[in-house]
C-alpha cells in the first residue's frame, strides 16, 4: 500500500508552485535555469540534447524539457544536489535496476502483479513527484501522440532521474 506522510504534503505543495511557474516559463528564464542546471547537473542537459536529436523543435520536445525543469526546480534548493553530479554510471546504474523490476514484473500477473507494483511505487522517496510526472505523461496533448514504448521508455528515464536526484539528496 502506498502511504504518504507530512513531507508528502509539503512535496504537494512545491509542486503545485513548480508546476504553475513552469507552465508560463519565458525562454530567457529557461536559458537561466539550464545554465544552473548545467553547471550542477549536466547529465540533465545530456537528455535534453537527446531529445532534440529525437524530437526535433517539436512541442513534445518543450514539453520534455519542462520535465526536465521541473524536476531541478524540485530538488534544486538541496545543497547535495549542488555538491555532487550523476554520473552516467549512476544514471545507468539504476536504469538497469528499473529495467530488470520490470522483466520480473513480465513474469507475473494479475494481483501479483500489481502487489509488486505497490510495492516498488512505494519506495520512491518523492512519489508525489512521480505521480505529476506520471499525470503529465497520462494527459499531456502532446506526450499523447508518442507510441507506447516511447513513453514508456521517457517514463523510466523520468523515474531514474528523480531516483538519482534523490539519491543525492539524501
Amino acid at each position: 500500500m502506498i502511504t504518504l506522510n507530512n513531507k508528502d504534503a509539503a512535496d504537494a505543495r512545491k509542486l503545485d508552485k513548480i508546476f504553475a511557474k513552469i507552465e508560463i516559463i519565458t525562454i530567457s528564464e529557461v536559458d537561466k535555469v539550464t545554465d544552473e542546471i548545467n553547471k550542477y547537473q549536466p547529465l540533465m542537459i545530456r537528455l535534453i540534447m537527446a531529445y532534440y536529436r529525437e524530437f526535433g523543435g517539436s512541442m513534445i520536445l518543450e514539453t520534455l524539457i519542462k520535465n526536465i525543469l521541473i524536476m531541478w526546480e524540485f530538488f534544486k534548493d538541496n545543497k547535495a544536489v549542488k555538491g555532487k553530479t550523476i554520473t552516467e554510471a549512476m544514471f545507468n546504474s539504476r536504469l538497469s535496476k528499473i529495467m530488470q523490476f520490470f522483466e520480473t514484473l513480465d513474469k507475473y500477473s494479475g494481483l501479483e502483479k500489481l502487489e509488486l507494483t505497490i510495492d516498488d511505487f512505494s519506495t520512491i522517496k518523492h512519489k508525489l513527484l512521480m505521480i505529476r510526472m506520471l499525470e503529465r505523461f497520462r494527459s499531456n496533448e502532446y506526450l499523447t501522440q508518442l507510441s507506447n514504448t516511447q513513453r514508456n521508455q521517457l517514463l523510466i528515464e523520468t523515474r531514474c532521474m528523480i531516483d538519482c536526484l534523490a539519491s543525492l539528496s539524501k
